[in-house]
């Protein structure tokens, strides 16, 4: 049971841990209603694990053998038996229900985490008492693999973040100066508003008041304090308008945070191109296009303050657990605390504690179990702890982005459903518990197609802040329908090489519109005089690295995967060539298999041409072309309720003027609600 094979480090001589040598952890057998002896079980203390269970966090022993061994050791076993067995298959089976399948595709999350968190444990913790490093495998020479935000939108960037959440369950990634600042002043703000004082954390229960649920259809999700011996907890949601819950709670700093850490979320799950999870995860701000019922988000801003200079006891502890959530973001502070076992290394890690962490700019990115379960295991739920030393004091703001509660996981299973059956830890009884969610016939509703959720943002500030981090300066033109210019989209030497690579193409024909007869038909109209040529990869290497950047930075702009996306046309328009007014979207493209055209993304390259404007008449908007500027707008109604019954919004009108002299060249790349099935060139499908 000793894990440490060098006993010199170990300043614990007692291979045994417990210092009760009685393997149940409680003397009174009957009032252990947890004899699994998890960590969580062992170390928390009782209100952190009321907290656990009534905030979602997925806690769950290890099941027990009648081995006779010590609890600890018996872990450790498991562990052993978990990584020698093989996960049991999930591939699809053409027998199943699709219910039944997705049931079981949840069962599979639940058997991952039960054998992860027993991996984590096979190295039983010292006596906290007398070791000031209460984590006997902790790397001591960690090294900090960071990825910078801006990355977020780059080929290079992506990789490496699905590398990290892939191999190491965790991700770093580094915020612009000032950001970095905004989340300094928000935990400033935040310890002295609540937390620094008696009269502080006084004036938070009385005026915030205890937690309370959300509605009485969800008695187990709330807002408001959870308060212990030394440690606390804000739990804070948000209603369709992005206002806070409990309202007394509000603070402009907080609401700052929020947007940082969910911006950086959007750009993450984007990058990791995992459909279902961006079809079923809630919006940071709970403002979006097809909220819960009652309005209020699933997804939760949690302050936590742990003080581990009140009480007795060397350590404040929130012990061993993965989050029933797509991705947590936990922003660093300069009390280490957050540790999380990564299997690469098959150690626990402190990142904080690393050298080159920077505790104002540095996010901690954690998949939890909905994204294990949205990317069949690709992504597995991150096993995590908090451990406050003694004497110390830690204020944390974690963003836990849930799922959506109107939302269907397979388009079979509520997500509620889904939520319960990830609370157990036996994959027979997430199974049982995830088919009665299901209507009482035993008939689910299915869905022809896979809902869609287009972000939805209801203020200048959230639309200026998210597209900022894509360009050197954005104007928001309008905010209904979305209209947004980014200036410094493209830089000046991916312009000139995608110039290049336009000029190479060999496909430049006459541009063409759809037939008005319905048929569906490409067809040259006077309406169109430019040309075009479509633009996929290229094989130079300089030209194929610049299409695939600018094809990245354009998927964030829709926040959707570039499978959603259709190739860059490439569209030239000489001295008196025009694109008269016109919609990107019609209503007979629902009928393509990737349903229609959401959104709109348009790149200028060049601007040594005069006239060539790009006009809303409806909307008053005219912009002139920028080297390097990219127009992103919506093309369709909201709130969109289908993939494939999308409504044109008329407001979107647009034309491109006639060039007065030179020749204009953009760049335009169209966002579908679904994935091409067969790639995406739309003209030849």
């Amino acid at each position: 049971p000793n894990p440490n094979p060098n006993p010199k480090p170990n300043p614990n001589p007692n291979p045994n841990p417990n210092p009760n040598p009685n393997p149940n952890p409680n003397p009174n057998p009957r009032a252990n209603t947890n004899p699994g002896g998890s960590a969580m079980a062992r170390r928390a203390p009782p209100m952190l694990l009321l907290l656990g269970v009534l905030a979602g966090w997925a806690v769950r022993p290890a099941p027990l053998l009648a081995t006779g061994l010590p609890v600890n050791a018996q872990r450790g076993y498991l562990a052993s038996l978990s990584s020698l067995a093989p996960e049991p298959s999930l591939a699809p089976a053409p027998s199943l229900a699709p219910a039944r399948h997705a049931a079981e595709r949840v069962a599979g999350v639940v058997r991952r985490v039960q054998r992860d968190i027993a991996l984590a444990g096979r190295n039983p913790d010292p006596n906290p008492s007398s070791n000031p490093n209460p984590s006997p495998n902790l790397n001591p020479n960690l090294e900090l693999d960071v990825i910078d935000e801006a990355a977020l939108h780059t080929e290079a960037g992506v990789a490496a973040l699905r590398r990290a959440l892939s191999q190491r369950r965790h991700a770093i990634v580094r915020l612009g100066a000032a950001d970095g600042q905004a989340l300094r002043r928000c935990k400033t703000a935040v310890a002295e508003r609540f937390f620094d004082t008696a009269e502080a954390r006084a004036a938070l229960a009385r005026d915030v008041g205890p937690a309370t649920p959300v509605s009485a259809d969800r008695p187990k999700e709330y807002t408001g304090v959870f308060a212990g011996e030394r440690s606390t907890f804000l739990e804070l949601r948000y209603d369709v308008r992005g206002g806070v819950l409990p309202q007394a709670a509000a603070c402009a700093e907080l609401d700052l945070a929020r947007l940082v850490l969910g911006d950086v979320a959007s750009a993450a799950l984007s990058g990791l191109e995992c459909p279902e999870a961006l079809t079923l995860v809630d919006s940071p701000s709970g403002a979006r296009q097809k909220p819960n019922a009652d309005g209020v988000s699933s997804t939760v801003h949690r302050v936590c303050f742990y003080d581990a200079r009140r009480g007795e006891g060397a350590n404040d502890e929130l012990g061993a657990h993965t989050d029933t959530t797509f991705m947590t973001m936990i922003p660093f502070t300069e009390i280490a605390g957050i540790e999380v076992f990564d299997p690469s290394q098959n150690a626990w890690i402190r990142p904080e504690a690393a050298a080159g962490a920077d505790a104002d700019r540095d996010l901690l990115l954690l998949p939890g179990e909905l994204l294990d379960l949205a990317s069949d295991g690709e992504y597995g739920a991150a096993v995590h702890r908090v451990i406050v030393a003694q004497g110390q004091r830690r204020v944390s703001m974690p963003l836990l982005l849930r799922g959506a509660r109107e939302m269907r996981f397979g388009g079979v299973l509520p997500m509620p459903a889904v939520w319960a059956a990830l609370q157990t830890s036996n994959p027979d009884d997430a199974i049982e518990r995830a088919m009665e969610g299901l209507c009482e016939d035993g008939n689910p509703p299915s869905t022809s197609a896979r809902p869609y959720i287009v972000p939805l943002r209801h203020s200048l500030d959230e639309i200026g802040h998210f597209y900022s981090r894509l360009c050197r300066y954005v104007d928001v033109l309008s905010v209904d329908p979305l209209v947004v210019y980014m200036r410094g989209f493209v830089d000046d030497d991916s312009c000139a090489t995608l110039l290049q690579e336009a000029k190479r193409l060999d496909s430049w024909s006459r541009s063409s519109v759809i037939s008005q007869d319905g048929e569906n038909r490409f067809e040259v109209d006077p309406v169109r005089t430019s040309s075009t040529a479509w633009l996929q990869t290229s094989d130079n290497a300089r030209g194929k690295a610049a299409i695939a950047s600018l094809a990245r930075r354009a998927a964030a702009a829709a926040e959707l995967p570039l499978d959603h996306a259709e190739n860059f046309q490439c569209a030239s328009y000489r001295r008196g060539e025009q694109y008269k007014p016109h919609t990107d979207h019609v209503n007979d493209f629902n009928k393509l298999a990737p349903g229609g055209r959401v959104s709109t993304c348009i790149m200028y390259l060049n601007d040594d041409f005069e006239g060539g404007a790009t006009t809303f008449p409806q909307l008053g908007i005219s912009v002139k072309p920028e080297k390097g500027a990219a127009l992103f707008f919506q093309n369709v109604q909201t709130p969109v309720v289908g993939p494939f019954n999308m409504k044109v919004d008329k407001r979107t009108v647009h034309c491109g003027e006639p060039v007065v002299s030179g020749t204009k060249t953009i760049l335009t790349k169209w966002f579908h609600p679904v994935p091409f099935p067969h790639g995406p060139n739309l003209p030849k499908e």
